[in-house]
């Protein structure tokens, strides 16, 4: 039995379309998305859909809200997609597009491709994987030799360009700072973030004095690491003293526990995960208008701002080899990425003018990691869908097919 689970583990964690997707279901290319009721009503009355007015895109946009929906049906049945998205989109004054975006697109990056992984209750490869990386020893992630082969050229030379960067770049990322589903919420350099900044708005966390024990553990933890993990200025990390022995010896434990309820907190409850996403926007919007001005930011088109808000999803990838002040936390992903799109559109004399034609990127845009390529073509995607036409200068990927025939498996 043992081996049978190590086949099905490993058949799932490492294809893309694992052998054994077929005893899920049998592949399907075209059809109807069928929802519950209950989930019907939440998608006809999501504010992106009620503006949809082509037969086709609402079948597309169908296809979309169940991908998402399929990947943890139990989570949406407390918290429906669109309500919720919805709700925090009206209170912080974000665009809800750009939320369902990137639900959407973590739905099936990364490991997830192939949807929640049989028997393992709504996790998908992806989810393992994070699961995995949580739960890295701290003796890993402090280690001296991890620390050089990250910050020296070894790897690169031993293995070439190409493949050693991939390895230094895996080595460098194998820390706590997990990117979780359903947003992509880095759980210390995101998590940490919002909490910090906009603390009024997390009471029923950070005031939590009930009995369950991932909570009280979130609360604990943050009161015991969150003034000195995550450090300002975020988007400036190489600029703060790298921490010495004492402070891993004296946090060590707390930062663990602290990553392990976030995780657990987040891709359990929508409604928190969402809240944290929508502020991450908000964080990232108001980091924009104040390095642009207001007057720039404001006369901006709409997918142009969506654009920006989309680009910075990603690693920056100048950043890879160059450890940051706490080996627990990747800023470089999330928080020097806006920095990088910022400062890119301030130094560019043309920016405005572009960005009033066609979606403007920083001239070296491919230094983020599928941030501005693959990732704006997905968004590029959800605006033609919702909005009638692709982002100018974007073209857009045709993931729909691929959601729609992994929704229709599993109906």
């Amino acid at each position: 039995m043992g081996a049978v689970a190590a086949v099905w583990l490993v058949d799932w964690m490492f294809l893309e379309r694992p052998l054994s997707l077929r005893l899920v279901g049998p592949e399907k290319t075209s059809g109807e998305v069928v929802l519950p009721d209950h989930v019907t009503q939440d998608f006809e009355g999501f504010s992106i859909v009620r503006s949809i007015t082509s037969p086709q895109d609402r079948r597309v946009a169908k296809a979309m809200y169940a991908r998402i929906w399929i990947t943890n049906r139990e989570i949406h049945a407390a918290n429906p997609i669109g309500s919720t998205i919805d709700k925090y989109a009206a209170r912080y004054g974000v665009e809800p597009l750009v939320l369902f975006h990137i639900a959407y697109l973590h739905s099936f990056w990364g490991e997830a491709t192939s949807g929640p992984v049989p028997f393992l209750r709504a996790m998908t490869s992806e989810g393992i994987r994070d699961v995995v990386q949580i739960h890295l020893p701290g003796w890993f992630v402090e280690s001296g030799l991890r620390r050089k082969l990250i910050s020296g050229d070894l790897l690169q030379r031993l293995a070439g360009p190409n493949v050693g960067f991939k390895l230094r770049y895996a080595l460098h990322k194998a820390t706590l700072d997990v990117s979780a589903q359903p947003y992509e919420l880095n759980l210390l350099s995101d998590v940490l973030l919002v909490l910090r900044e906009y603390p009024h708005e997390f009471q029923d966390v950070l005031g939590y004095s009930g009995a369950d024990p991932v909570r009280s553990a979130l609360r604990r933890s943050y009161e015991a690491i969150g003034a000195a993990t995550l450090q300002k200025p975020y988007e400036f990390p190489y600029r703060i003293t790298p921490f010495d022995a004492s402070y891993y010896s004296d946090n060590r434990q707390d930062v663990k526990k602290f990553v392990r309820a976030a995780y657990y907190a987040s891709i359990a409850d929508f409604d928190l995960a969402t809240r944290m996403a929508a502020l991450l926007v908000v964080y990232q919007r108001d980091y924009y208008r104040k390095a642009l001005g207001e007057e720039v930011w404001a006369g901006l088109p709409d997918y142009q701002r969506a654009a920006m808000l989309g680009m910075t999803r990603d690693i920056l990838t100048t950043g890879v080899g160059h450890l940051a002040y706490n080996v627990y936390v990747l800023p470089e992903m999330n928080c020097t990425p806006v920095e990088f799109v910022a400062r890119g559109a301030v130094e560019d004399p043309a920016f405005a003018e572009v960005a009033k034609e066609v979606v403007w990127r920083p001239t070296d845009f491919a230094l983020l990691w599928g941030g501005t390529t693959t990732k704006l073509e997905v968004m590029s995607e959800v605006w033609q869908t919702f909005k009638g036409q692709a982002m100018p200068g974007i073209p857009a990927r045709s993931s729909a097919s691929a959601s729609l025939t992994e929704v229709l498996r599993r109906q």
